[in-house]
């Protein structure tokens, strides 16, 4: 009989111990203290030979990997038949790295994240960037296993030197306008105004924000020394895209005044006369279709513009009343420059009014978004036409008649416009009130019940505009 079939024929309380006694490995790393909570109160073994030596960027450390890495059994799969598969794992997360600064307290050095570990499982190696000349430094390296620290091993104690004293320019840098292609710098001047002739400045530098670098990245400067390095902006990392772009320079340094440790600088520079983003933009915000008989159709084209340089992607159109329909719902993609259009079709099956919305949704990042509004009567008899312009947009500020005229002169003018003065200020109830003068609401939408600068900006834009459908005009009036 196999000692997995000797397993299950015991008692439930021998049961319970086999299991306790397969999973449990006396080689393990960690033991556990209440089988139920599976509290770990077990080190990890101590690093060992911690060695601490000043570098050009800080102190540089580095240790003997604990025994614990890769020693604990762990089992593989769940089969209790037999007693079981196991693999090595580590019982090290990482190894936290401790200072003290001229005899102070032990101080833990963060991990990337803010946290522990300061640095991850398999490294045994660490810079000290944060140390300066002047002080003594005394370090401890632990392994951790994500809950409990193992002994330290302590380094010897080290110095980076006498202090240095860095003198240089603090300001915001602006690199000022490029543009396609272009490339602008800025020198910066730094010098060690140390008077012991043993001070070193170590100087380490970084810049963030696209399209900024820095170069060097580090600079060894001598007692009394000077020299400087250089910060660039290049508009072809950012794709030449025109616009304003901000970054920050960063100067890391052993200097032990707090001020000069960490310096940073901000930096800023424009970009044009390159690209721009997409920008959508449409033939009307409004359109009207007038009368139209039921059961049939009138159709108008909206035109969509792409008023940047890169990709328009409309990604959908819809439209929300089904009397109204489309020919393209996207996706479409109009290039720099370019044109699409979208032929809306109003289709009446009764007499009513109708009104809808036309969505179109794009990249664009400021207007990802722009609706258009649709409206239009249901007849059965015409008794109106709607003016169009030559591309077949609808005329709203066209009124129908010359002042002072036998009839009506086919072009909105100056006749229209005294028409429109008359009647600018009212809004419904007033007597003054017509309808026919209420033709744009706010940001160019549909009419609001009242003659304002709304209508008054719509009338301009209609304004030296033909009415290209006058004979049909003329032939509803018998003129």
């Amino acid at each position: 009989m196999s000692r997995g079939t000797e397993l299950f024929s015991a008692s439930a309380g021998f049961l319970a111990l086999a299991l306790t006694f397969t999973w449990a490995s006396p080689a393990a790393a960690r033991t556990v203290s209440n089988a139920v909570s599976a509290v770990d109160d077990k080190a990890p073994d101590a690093p060992t030979a911690a060695d601490a030596f000043p570098g050009a960027g800080g102190v540089e450390l580095s240790w003997t990997a604990s025994s614990s890495e890769g020693s604990r059994p762990s089992p593989v799969g769940g089969d209790f038949t037999s007693f079981g598969t196991f693999s090595n794992v580590s019982d090290v997360s990482g190894y936290n790295v401790w200072f003290s600064e001229s005899g102070a307290e032990f101080v833990a050095i963060p991990g990337p994240d803010g946290g522990a570990p300061t640095v991850g499982p398999g490294v045994e190696a660490f810079v000290d960037l944060g140390a300066v000349s002047g002080p003594s430094y005394v370090y401890r390296i632990t392994a951790w296993d994500g809950t409990n620290d193992s002994d330290p091993a302590e380094t010897a104690p080290v110095s980076l030197g006498p202090p240095p004293v860095l003198i240089m320019e603090v300001g915001p840098i602006d690199l000022g306008s490029v543009g396609p292609a272009g490339v602008a710098t800025a020198t910066v001047d730094v010098s060690n105004d140390a008077a012991d002739a043993e001070a070193l400045l170590f100087v380490q530098l970084s810049a963030d924000g696209d399209g900024f670098s820095v170069d060097p990245a580090s600079l060894t400067i001598d007692a009394g020394g000077s020299t400087s390095f250089v910060v660039a902006f290049d508009a072809a990392l950012v794709g030449d895209m025109n616009g304003s772009y901000e970054g920050t320079l960063r100067v890391s340094t052993n200097d032990p005044d707090p001020t000069d440790r960490v310096v940073e600088i901000a930096l800023s520079a424009t970009v044009e006369g390159g690209l721009d983003v997409a920008t959508i933009a449409v033939s009307t915000t409004s359109t009207t279709f007038g009368q139209v008989l039921s059961g049939g159709t009138l159709d108008r084209v909206v035109t969509i513009s792409n008023n940047g340089d890169l990709d328009l992607e409309v990604s959908a159109i819809t439209v929300s009343a089904g009397e109204f329909s489309i020919d393209e719902a996207g996706p479409i993609t109009v290039a720099g420059g370019a044109e699409a259009t979208v032929t809306v079709t109003f289709s009446p099956v009764a007499e009513a009014a109708s009104s809808a919305t036309l969505t179109i949704a794009s990249n664009d990042a400021d207007q990802p978004s722009i609706e258009v509004a649709l409206s239009g009567e249901g007849v059965t008899e015409i008794t109106s036409v709607q003016p169009l312009d030559p591309n077949g947009d609808p005329i709203l500020g066209w009124f129908g008649r010359g002042a002072g005229q036998a009839g009506p002169v086919f072009k909105v003018g100056l006749d229209d416009f005294f028409l429109f003065g008359d009647a600018f200020g009212s809004s419904t109830g007033d007597p003054a009130f017509d309808v026919k003068f209420d033709i744009a609401g706010p940001s160019n939408g549909p009419a609001d019940g009242q003659v304002g600068f709304d209508d008054f900006f719509k009338f301009g834009d209609d304004f030296g505009k033909v009415v290209a459908n006058a004979a049909d005009i003329q032939a509803l009036l018998g003129i």
